[in-house]
């Protein structure tokens, strides 16, 4: 997901959270509010994200980087949690005791990036290389894994539960330090509902049960069997029994299996083609930016150093940290322009589409070779985004004629759900992502700031119930479809998911 919408996801759990505590008499110090501290726990989700730039970092090679490294991110840190508290706070509602803290966390010399170092897969469940017989192997379904595949279920059992340690080493677990050690397990718990098909499950799941209306059914699996440029690429049908229609899978990604028990709960495949997909909509977001800084080539080599594996926009403020630092990045930008540059002409060299090939070539030169205004005309003109849809069509047409005996990976720029979409289908599964990674973190939040010790058995006994593949959650609980299906179909597809995150819509209610 976007930093922006992992800090909207963390601050409607710190809301739904300091609720809880309120009402249950456990919040007498207005200190001890998580909203006021909130903003430790988004470095620790912050760091999680910009620890993608070490990959680039480390590929650059350049022995000057370890010092200028530090002022960096401690420099983007600074002008992040200035941004946060200064600007975005404003728009968050229930912000009082958060605005209240504001000037005294500003002031804080405790704007250091304590634990920054290299990129850890498990951060964002990203699976790097296409070894389907090694994520499904035989214990995918048992009762100890509960449905996960091997990275989800690693990422959720271990890795989540060395983050949640860290947290609870120090004696005052409302440190700094502490939550940030937090706020990275909770990006990763926000990641399992983006970076995997559990929402897809959950859906299907619910869908093969008989308890989702047809209307709300109809809206993924509605296709006119056409390939209409403009129209939705790729779409996450919910099949029903019985022999499938093939134009009703015709852009199905994730179904391996012939029911959603038989499909294991799996996080998403990043490779190779995902970095060029997401490079490609860095480039893009250089060329059309509106902040009023120039569309220089030096510009666009900060921005290819700070690139954001999502895509996302670029950070602000990064441009005067980085300007102040001298151009020791110049290496990294250009060594991710040239991969970008190599990885469009050797989509082109793959493609049947004689003019996406021509424009994807056209489009490395000008990565090459730059040129600000001819490139912006092109981004403006919506052909950066036809490349996009283009490569991602080649993702698909890896998968096409998979079978369960032929399993492969989803990849991350089909599966991931991390800005919200045009279609009604994508809107949803967008929202419930949101909806559930807030519900879970908002669980995590209250014991870490209840009065008594949290245990990480509460963690363990949580994730057993619920971070696990959708059907066992069902089948656990007798009658929770019945709950559950009318509050997915309420969630409906609206952008602003936050408006009944905060008004208490309850996914999980009952589970938790």
């Amino acid at each position: 997901m976007d930093l922006a919408i992992h800090d909207e996801i963390l601050w409607c759990a710190c809301v739904k959270a300091s609720r809880r505590l309120t009402a249950a008499g456990k919040l007498a110090d207005p200190a001890h509010d998580p909203r006021s501290l909130f903003p430790w726990m988004v470095r620790g989700s912050w760091m999680n994200d910009m620890n993608q730039v070490t990959p680039l970092i480390d590929f650059a090679q350049n022995p000057n980087i370890g010092p200028q490294q530090d002022t960096l991110f401690q420099g983007l840190w600074k002008v992040a949690v200035q941004d946060l508290l200064q600007n975005t706070a404003h728009r968050y509602a229930h912000n009082e005791p958060l605005l209240q803290a504001a000037p005294g966390i500003i002031a804080s010399k405790k704007h250091n990036i304590d634990g920054f170092g290299h990129y850890n897969r498990f951060d964002h469940l990203d699976v790097e290389e296409n070894h389907p017989a090694t994520e499904y192997d035989g214990a995918w379904a048992s009762n100890a894994r509960l449905g996960r595949a091997r990275t989800a279920h690693f990422t959720v059992t271990s890795h989540v539960r060395v983050r949640l340690t860290g947290s609870l080493l120090d004696d005052d677990r409302l440190e700094p330090r502490s939550l940030t050690s937090l706020g990275r397990a909770l990006h990763t718990v926000a990641d399992v509902f983006a970076h995997s098909n559990y929402v897809e499950l959950l859906l299907w799941s619910l869908a093969w049960r008989g308890r989702l209306e047809p209307d709300f059914i109809n809206a993924f699996n509605f296709d006119d069997g056409s390939d209409n440029a403009a129209g939705s690429l790729l779409r996450c049908p919910l099949p029903a029994h019985g022999p499938r229609a093939e134009n009703l899978l015709r852009n199905a990604v994730l179904w391996y299996g012939d029911s959603p028990q038989e499909t294991p709960f799996v996080s998403a495949l990043f490779d190779k083609s995902d970095t060029i997909f997401s490079l490609l909509h860095i480039y893009a977001a250089h060329l059309l930016r509106t902040d009023g800084k120039p569309q220089t080539e030096p510009m666009l080599d900060i921005a290819m150093a700070l690139f954001d594996i999502q895509g996302a926009k670029l950070i602000k403020g990064a441009w005067a940290v980085l300007e102040g630092i001298g151009n020791v990045f110049d290496a990294i930008g250009q060594g991710a322009r040239n991969l970008l540059a190599r990885g469009l002409d050797s989509a082109a060299d793959r493609s049947t589409n004689s003019t996406a090939r021509d424009l994807m070539h056209d489009t490395a030169h000008l990565v090459r070779h730059y040129d600000s205004k001819k490139a912006k005309d092109w981004a403006e003109a919506g052909r950066l985004n036809f490349l996009a849809r283009e490569l991602q069509i080649q993702m698909l047409e890896e998968l096409r004629g998979q079978s369960p005996a032929t399993k492969l990976l989803p990849h991350h720029a089909l599966l991931a759900k991390d800005h919200v979409e045009d279609e009604a289908g994508g809107r949803i599964r967008f929202k419930l992502g949101c909806l559930l990674a807030t519900e879970v973190s908002a669980q995590i939040i209250e014991r870490h700031f209840s009065p008594e010790e949290p245990s990480l058995g509460d963690y363990d006994q949580m994730a057993s119930r619920v971070l696990i593949h959708p059907w066992w959650l069902l089948e656990q609980h007798p009658n929770f479809d019945k709950t559950l299906a009318p509050l997915v179909q309420k969630a409906g597809g609206h952008e602003r998911w936050q408006d009944q995150s905060i008004s208490g819509l309850e996914l999980l209610a009952g589970v938790l």
